[in-house]
């Protein structure tokens, strides 16, 4: 992680972070003639996809974005089997590690407290929430390749 003072170039995928929420719309009404240009960076993550990246995941990394949370969890929740009374807890702890890979740790309590909240073990809660993380990690990092390669290289 880059500190205060460090002089290193940013990392490529920051520049979805710069793109979160940005709109030449209101820039436009307001009598602005230019605003952020954020073309090229939305056709990469049209190219990413392409390539069989998922491009929600690094918007959720990179930018925070809440947009595609709902689908980020049901993705995950879809990968494991559930008896019916475990459904509940166990969308709690995908929220929680979809919270822990956006970098919303404020949203997450800790996971002892969430689980007897719950009435379940401290462990059970404790891995899905880690499973969630992982596998939504796993997912930004394999799509990374495949954007930085169509935003800076042309495709």
């Amino acid at each position: 992680m880059a500190g205060y003072w460090d002089t290193s170039p940013p990392h490529p995928c920051e520049r979805l972070a710069r793109m979160e929420g940005a709109s030449n719309f209101l820039g436009l009404l307001s009598g602005q003639e230019a605003g952020p240009d954020t073309t090229e960076d939305a056709a990469a993550l049209a190219m990413c996809r392409a390539a069989g990246g998922v491009p929600e995941a690094l918007e959720a990394r990179w930018a925070g974005t809440q947009r595609d949370k709902v689908a980020l969890c049901h993705m995950v929740f879809d990968t494991l089997k559930v008896a019916d009374k475990d459904r509940t807890w166990t969308k709690a702890a995908i929220l929680d590690g979809f919270y822990l890979f956006s970098g919303q740790w404020a949203k997450v309590g800790d996971h002892r407290g969430r689980a007897k909240t719950f009435r379940v073990r401290h462990d059970d809660y404790h891995t899905v929430r880690k499973y969630t993380e992982r596998l939504l990690t796993n997912l930004a990092n394999d799509s990374e390749r495949p954007w930085i390669q169509a935003r800076f290289t042309g495709g």
